[in-house]
């Protein structure tokens, strides 16, 4: 639009592409309709999820990844309580997340960082693992033109300030970046931001 321009930086400090060369190949072609059996074993790894305040969280989702590009992804019970099942022998991290929480993974001391990860062999049991869903935080407010009038159908995305051990600022996404849109008001609403500081 002619004549605006948008220039918001506000900063919160919360709590809370196929290119190859064309060969003969000597490999015949793979049937698409075929696929890879995922590794399997005796192995389990279970436990609980709950939240800041030490209640179950019912239906959040939680998901493994390990070795081999094995990923598999359940939903909590009503007690709060996830298992997966003929594991194979191998390093495995642990997530889980809820609409209006930040992801948090086992062993990890903050949100969307990688955890510790569990290693089992085959016929281990690791079922007494406990993640807790850290409250997320809610980041509002309103876009404005230049001239003050409030702007609808903007996006506006939230970025993590992060300050190296040198005090160098530098901006990161938060998990899966999520670009929200103002509404007839010009007003945004972020929600499920971990701790830290943000600029949108």
């Amino acid at each position: 639009m002619k004549g605006v321009r948008l220039a918001i930086i506000v900063l919160f400090s919360l709590a809370g592409t196929h290119v190859g060369t064309h060969a003969q190949s000597q490999v015949p072609a793979r049937d698409p309709g075929q696929s890879i059996a995922p590794p399997m074993g005796t192995a389990t790894i279970g436990g609980l999820v709950k939240d800041h305040q030490g209640q179950p969280v019912r239906r959040s989702t939680v998901t493994i990844t390990g070795d081999m590009r094995l990923t598999r992804s359940t939903v909590t019970d009503n007690e709060g309580r996830f298992a997966f099942a003929e594991l194979p022998t191998g390093r495995f991290t642990v997530s889980a997340e809820k609409p209006g929480s930040p992801q948090m993974s086992y062993g990890a001391k903050r949100a969307y960082r990688a955890g510790a990860g569990v290693f089992l062999q085959d016929g281990e049991h690791a079922d007494g693992l406990t993640l807790t869903l850290p409250r997320g935080a809610v980041m509002t407010g309103t876009v404005y033109d230049e001239a003050g009038v409030p702007m609808p159908g903007v996006p506006v995305m939230a970025w993590e300030v992060r300050t190296s051990l040198g005090g160098e600022r530098t901006l990161g996404s938060v998990g899966e970046t999520v670009t929200v849109i103002t509404d007839d008001r010009g007003v945004y609403r972020l929600f499920g931001l971990p701790a830290g500081d943000f600029t949108v």
